[in-house]
């Protein structure tokens, strides 16, 4: 998905123009996450925003936890309370810390709120 979007609209990678998500039918290790403005969302994922296979609030937390990925977020080192530890399990009983508002609002993407 990411070379076809990248040939057929010119992207770079990173291209800080964009913020990408996408989702696809692959299931298994490496199939989804985030990162570099890039969202994708395997099967599983989709269908658990949909509500099928768990409670909403864990897909919804992941779908969080990965978009801090395509925003330049790294994981949490532990369970910290925000969307990038395990904590996304529980959302919305999760956030970004000021520092990952930070990071973001003056990382390459950071132009992408205005």
């Amino acid at each position: 998905m990411q070379v076809e979007l990248r040939r057929k609209f010119g992207l770079g990678a990173p291209d800080s123009r964009w913020i990408n998500v996408g989702e696809i039918s692959a299931e298994g290790d490496g199939a989804g996450g985030g990162g570099n403005g890039w969202v994708i969302l395997s099967g599983h994922d989709a269908d658990g925003a949909a509500g099928i296979n768990g409670p909403m609030n864990r897909w919804y937390g992941g779908m969080v936890h990965e978009l801090g990925h395509a925003f330049g977020l790294p994981d949490a080192t532990s369970t910290d309370g925000t969307c990038m530890s395990a904590t996304f399990y529980s959302y919305p009983n999760c956030t970004f810390s000021q520092a990952q508002k930070n990071s973001i609002l003056n990382g390459r993407y950071g132009s992408f709120r205005s």
